[in-house]
């Protein structure tokens, strides 16, 4: 076993910043991933103007994410069957002036290389349970740590009664790319959504605050009505729709004072608009800077 002052369980938003954080501020930390690469995911690709601008403000580097994606400047929105257009975004103290569009493959790509470049330890095919603790330590895989922090998702606290989304990938050469479309009427309690990453591909989705019994039929009657106008009737879906709980709702605390909630696993998601991203990265730095003070 070897010993760490921290393991942070995920490698999503949350977890790469709050590793990153705890490297910055000297902690010695393991990333453990699941996965054995950052790739699979297709819901929460993209920035928003929030969140681009959460960015600035913590100094990562948005070139970066702009150089694997689309800068959106214009959005649309259809509401009660009345599409307003926003040309040109201003610039506003909570909003950069611009979104981003990629894909969650290079967000994740970019935050967790982000993490490593700062030092972080990431061992990846990493599926941990239950968490042993033995003598005031916690076991987790080859790690054992006095802290840890879990970044695992929506589904670790039980998704059944979180909101959903399902999302796929399009591509079509004809739409012009620097759009985010919100459709109001695409679901009765969220709204669907279209918006560009790049190279001529197209995140295309619906999201409920309340699960629906039937949000795959919402999907496929989104992408065979709204999608099909937008991007025009030669667009191919190249990615399959994927669905995802949304960590948004009453917020979740560990019980255990050693043992941090973040990001979805946190319930930090809006359940306004469904946005995750940049609360997951905040709930994150927030984890981290407190565990560096009671380590000290």
């Amino acid at each position: 076993m070897k010993l760490v002052d921290c393991i942070v369980i995920g490698g999503g938003p949350a977890g790469t910043f709050c590793a990153s954080t705890l490297a910055d501020k000297g902690v010695k930390c393991v990333l453990l991933e699941k996965r054995t690469a950052m790739r699979g995911k297709v819901c929460g690709g993209g920035i928003s103007r929030p969140g681009v601008r959460v960015l600035e403000k913590i100094g990562f580097p948005v070139d970066l994410l702009l150089s694997k994606g689309v800068k959106i400047t214009q959005r649309i929105a259809i509401i009660d069957g009345q599409t307003q257009v926003s040309p040109e975004w201003k610039d506003e103290t909570a909003k950069a002036a611009f979104a981003i569009g990629l894909s969650r493959d290079a967000l994740d790509e970019a935050f967790m290389q982000a993490a490593q470049s700062k030092g972080v330890e990431v061992a990846f095919g990493r599926r941990i349970g239950n968490l042993e603790r033995t003598n005031g330590l916690f076991h987790a895989d080859a790690y054992r740590a006095p802290k840890v922090v879990l970044a695992k998702g929506a589904g670790a606290i039980g998704g059944y009664k979180l909101p959903v989304g399902i999302s796929a990938l399009f591509s079509s050469a004809s739409a012009e790319p620097g759009v985010f479309l919100f459709d109001h009427s695409a679901c009765p309690e969220g709204y669907g959504w279209i918006f560009s990453i790049g190279q001529g591909l197209w995140n295309v989705g619906v999201w409920s605050r309340t699960p629906p019994p039937k949000l795959k039929s919402l999907f496929f009657g989104f992408a065979q009505t709204r999608v099909r106008e937008f991007l025009g009737t030669n667009a191919v879906c190249v990615m399959p729709p994927k669905g995802a709980f949304i960590g948004a709702g009453e917020p979740v605390q560990s019980a255990d004072p050693d043992v941090y909630v973040v990001g979805d696993a946190a319930n930090c998601a809006q359940l306004s608009n469904g946005e995750g991203v940049p609360q997951a990265i905040l709930s994150g730095i927030h984890a981290a800077n407190s565990i560096v003070g009671e380590l000290k």
